[in-house]
């Protein structure tokens, strides 16, 4: 297993503790010719090692296209009601079939005091 990293940036707009983010896709048009095989995110709290909450396949994210080329990764509706105060950050880690690890996207999203 291999491991790239050409990550862009996106930061989620903040919100209110108790709110959440409405389902969203990242379509990734992927260079290597191959299938998508999983893909999580992991929000973790400013300071923390340890993820808050993650996302994976059956778990609040679905691989909606894996196709060689084109992929769409759906992450359902996200309730940040269990999520603390702060600044979280997260990746998006993919793993294709040939067992290749990238994260194509990270950033920040915050999470205000109601």
């Amino acid at each position: 297993m291999s491991c790239e990293s050409d990550q862009g940036r996106f930061d989620f707009p903040s919100i209110f503790e108790g709110g959440g983010l409405a389902s969203f896709d990242f379509d990734i048009a992927e260079e290597s010719g191959t299938t998508l095989a999983s893909a999580s995110i992991a929000f973790k709290l400013a300071g923390s090692d340890t993820a808050s909450l993650t996302l994976a396949g059956g778990t609040g994210l679905t691989l909606t296209a894996t196709t060689a080329s084109a992929w769409t990764i759906t992450v359902d509706q996200i309730d940040a009601s269990t999520l603390a105060p702060g600044v979280y950050a997260y990746s998006l880690k993919t793993t294709d079939a040939d067992e290749l690890v990238n994260y194509y996207v990270g950033g920040t999203w915050t999470i205000k005091d109601a």
